[in-house]
């Protein structure tokens, strides 16, 4: 929405005319920033800045959260999506990996391939936000459905899941590689009942 329906609807809310500007002030500071220092246009994504000031390319799920906040232009917006649709970076049989995968370091270690729930939530909400409806619906069915296959087979929602889909999440790496059988007392595996994975998944169900 425009800056004045913004302010609007947060004088509403906070009920104070003074904080609903200074905050709408910080939100607009803050997405200028992040669209001058943050986007790599050879890379056609949003990056991580190192303390050099040089961007990380390293394209990861954190990638696509400007479209949730709302604060990218059209044609960056359409960029974001093509690499959600390419097989070779995010297009994975569960979408959306925590990095790209064609990182070398791509696998099904939490942020380093991992897919996650709540950042399945803002990407499809952000596509919504750019009128890429389908693409949304199509990221939540197979969200839905990964979820559902797992939870039928423990009895759990976890804390992440794998990209391509194939392994149980009690088999996923996390913060280095499992043991042959699951065991608590020897290295976490994608820990079981994670709350915000459920939590996400009851907003996508109930399409919050």
């Amino acid at each position: 929405p425009a800056r004045g329906m913004r302010e609007e609807l947060a004088i509403r809310i906070i009920g104070n005319s003074t904080a609903a500007e200074r905050f709408e002030d910080i939100k607009e500071r803050t997405a200028a920033k992040i669209n001058e220092l943050l986007w790599d246009d050879e890379k056609g994504a949003y990056c991580d800045l190192e303390f050099s000031g040089k961007l990380t390319g390293v394209l990861s799920c954190c990638s696509f959260l400007p479209l949730f906040a709302s604060i990218c232009t059209d044609e960056r917006a359409a960029r974001l999506v093509k690499q959600l649709k390419d097989e070779s970076t995010f297009a994975t049989p569960l979408p959306v990996p925590s990095i790209s995968k064609d990182h070398p370091d791509y696998g099904t270690d939490m942020w380093r391939g991992g897919v996650w729930i709540n950042f399945n939530y803002f990407i499809i909400a952000g596509l919504r936000n750019y009128g890429y409806f389908d693409l949304a619906e199509e990221i939540k069915k197979k969200t839905l459905s990964s979820i559902l296959k797992y939870f039928n087979e423990t009895g759990n929602i976890h804390e992440f899941y794998d990209p391509e889909d194939k392994l149980n999440p009690l088999f996923l790496n996390r913060k280095g590689e499992q043991p042959p059988i699951p065991d608590y007392r020897k290295l976490y595996h994608s820990i079981t009942d994670f709350n915000w994975s459920a939590c996400f998944t009851y907003l996508l169900l109930t399409e919050q």
